[in-house]
């Protein structure tokens, strides 16, 4: 395939190096697992590279490489809690224990689980703008003016979009 030279062209090499990791971080908001994530970030990409003609250039590389994400992230929280549910049907049988991370203590690995189930308690209370909003203000550390332009609202909007979120993992 030759590169387009309209505005719509994109260089998949460039985006996969410029956004991994923020991908990477999004999915792991979404999932709060570490190879889950990865395994999404790596979908995204792949759709990416499927799909990088279909991009026409109408929003920033990034916003549409953001929904991708968010989908792909969503398609696999659908997926976990089925198997979740098949699981359970396999009633009486154990589970099999989780590899042991040896260079982590008992303690500090707690302790990081506890943060991580209130964190999610929190996310999960909050609405899907809600959401987007910590994500973009906490984890990309973009300005409540660029986050607006994103989701298309006020920056008041998004202001009090952050403060409730924040006030739902506080509560958690």
């Amino acid at each position: 395939m030759t590169a387009q030279s309209s505005p719509a062209a994109l260089d998949t090499n460039d985006l996969v190096e410029r956004h991994w990791r923020r991908i990477y971080k999004l999915c792991l908001f979404y999932l709060g697992d570490p190879r889950d994530a990865e395994d999404a970030a790596q979908q995204v990409f792949e759709k990416i590279l499927k799909k990088h003609s279909q991009f026409q250039g109408q929003s920033a590389p990034y916003t549409w490489i953001y929904r991708i994400a968010v989908n792909t992230a969503l398609n696999m929280l659908r997926r976990r809690k089925i198997v979740r549910w098949l699981a359970l049907e396999k009633a009486g049988e154990p589970r099999a224990a989780a590899a042991s991370d040896p260079a982590l203590d008992m303690e500090r690995r707690q302790e990081e689980m506890e943060k991580r189930k209130r964190l999610q308690a929190g996310v999960a209370r909050m609405s899907a703008r809600e959401k987007k909003a910590f994500y973009f203000f906490y984890y990309e550390q973009l300005p409540h003016k660029d986050i607006a332009a994103i989701m298309g609202t006020s920056v008041p909007a998004i202001e009090s979009l952050v403060h409730k979120a924040v006030k739902k993992i506080r509560a958690s």
